[in-house]
């Protein structure tokens, strides 16, 4: 009763207050914004019931953080998660200096402005501003935000921080640093469409475990000591130049750079090969890695220079596992080849089907050679054998990531894999053929997919009959 009747006193209150008055006029636009939060404090014993002028929303001194941590949850449950947002983001930054106040530890801000009441040539979208307030906030534990400008003018102090995510943002020079600074306890680090980093550096985060770095454009270093799990992932015409420094307790990475879509050209071929080179230094550097997923770029790269006959960047010979994402195109085969070629320990392989049938990853006159070119069978030519499928490797699993794979069959009326990539059934059969310990081969559907198991019908009648050079080898497929 006694927190009931403080509720009511201060829900009188601000009957009459301008801060509440904005805020349901607000709730009657329709704008875009979007700020959540979640807030873990656990109930206390009230301290006394304050005096119902304290319980304004706005207020110089920090009248809601002496509140029961009951009340203060309660009043931040009853904030909308979603509400209008005006042209000063007014309203944002109310909400903001409240939760900080209530010392949320979850915060997601997602927000963006689109000028639409401006002039076409000035149109266009603005960032939401970090208060200043929100830098000294040693409550929060997980920040992710999207479409905000970090600018502290002071030390940032987020010493509870343990997980941050930045989306569409752009940096100003040695900013990420700042804020890297103000987060000795950080683990998680993700930043998405991000632009004009120039430099990561975590010598001050030592229990950072995981960075994850999504379409982040330009070029910039990165030496993460401490980091056991790396992801590089990228789109398409993502132009970036990534550069690798200490990266010695890596143990898990990813790379999936983005796609370049270069016309034949001086300067496109120049910055093609800079591109190439780019991933060539990033292979090197991961050598050491043992859990290692190779996108498409990696894989026609690796094609490239076994072409050219130049040695391979991947030879760690105690690597046994291995995930790739290929179309079985042209040009990716000689890149399998090589990978295949320089793992004589590899005891799993995992293929991720990707396509490529228009677009590809970069500008190269060897592969584009390659694309016009006959590969009917490529992996009977004489003499191509690979340790690995004599000693070591095990399992292949094939994971089919989209219905592209499938076409309509007329005459059954069904959906089947599609024939119309010969270069998969050929690598599966000699898989078949040449692997002596080879134990299961797995295709799987994601889930994303839509495919069901009748969808793989074709597939079974092709590959069920194969013949299998060990004996113990089982194909499995969904059911």
């Amino acid at each position: 009763m006694e927190e009931e009747n403080v509720m009511e006193e201060g829900e009188e209150e601000e009957n009459g207050n301008d801060s509440n008055s904005t805020l349901e006029e607000h709730e009657e636009e329709e704008e875009e914004g979007e700020c959540n939060y979640n807030s873990n404090s656990t109930s206390e014993e009230e301290q006394g019931e304050p005096e119902p002028k304290k319980l304004k929303l706005l207020q110089e001194e920090d009248v809601i953080s002496t509140l029961p941590d009951s009340i203060i949850h309660h009043i931040l449950s009853l904030l909308p998660m979603e509400d209008a947002v005006t042209q000063d983001w007014g309203f944002v930054e109310k909400w903001l200096r409240f939760a900080t106040l209530g010392k949320v530890e979850e915060l997601h801000i997602d927000l963006l402005y689109d000028r639409q009441d401006e002039s076409e040539e000035e149109r266009g979208f603005v960032p939401y501003v970090m208060p200043h307030f929100l830098y000294e906030n040693s409550s929060l534990t997980k920040l992710d935000s999207r479409y905000c400008s970090y600018n502290p003018k002071g030390p940032v102090s987020w010493t509870s921080l343990k997980a941050l995510t930045i989306s569409d943002a752009s940096f100003e020079e040695e900013v990420l640093q700042w804020i890297l600074l103000g987060c000795p306890i950080l683990e998680y680090l993700e930043l998405r469409s991000c632009r004009s980093i120039c430099k990561i550096n975590a010598s001050s985060n030592p229990r950072l475990k995981k960075l994850v770095l999504s379409d982040v454009i330009g070029a910039y270093e990165v030496s993460i000591r401490s980091v056991n799990s790396l992801e590089i992932l990228g789109e398409e015409y993502e132009y970036c130049l990534t550069t690798l420094l200490d990266v010695s307790s890596l143990v898990d990475a990813t790379l999936d750079f983005g796609e370049l879509d270069f016309w034949p050209g001086y300067e496109n071929q120049h910055m093609s090969q800079e591109y190439q080179d780019m991933v060539v230094h990033v292979l090197e550097k991961v050598n050491h890695v043992n859990q290692l997923t190779l996108g498409s770029v990696c894989i026609q790269v690796l094609s490239l220079l076994e072409l050219k006959g130049l040695p391979p960047p991947l030879s760690n010979h105690e690597r046994n596992c291995l995930t790739i994402a290929t179309g079985f195109n042209n040009r990716d085969l000689y890149g399998v080849a090589s990978l295949l070629n320089s793992l004589p320990n590899l005891e799993k392989l995992i293929i991720k089907l990707t396509l490529h049938d228009k677009y590809y990853s970069f500008y190269s006159e060897e592969l584009e050679k390659l694309d016009k070119k006959k590969m009917e069978h490529f992996w009977e030519v004489k003499g191509r054998s690979f340790e690995c499928l004599v000693m070591s490797l095990k399992t292949v699993e094939i994971v089919v990531k989209s219905r592209y794979w499938i076409e309509f069959d007329e005459h059954h009326r069904q959906y089947y894999i599609a024939t119309k990539h010969p270069g998969l059934i050929e690598f599966v059969e000699f898989i078949l053929k040449s692997a002596r310990v080879l134990e299961r081969m797995v295709f799987v559907a994601e889930k994303s997919s839509g495919l069901e198991a009748h969808d793989f019908y074709w597939l079974a009648k092709k590959v069920l009959n194969l013949p299998r050079a060990s004996p113990n080898a089982v194909v499995l497929l969904p059911d």
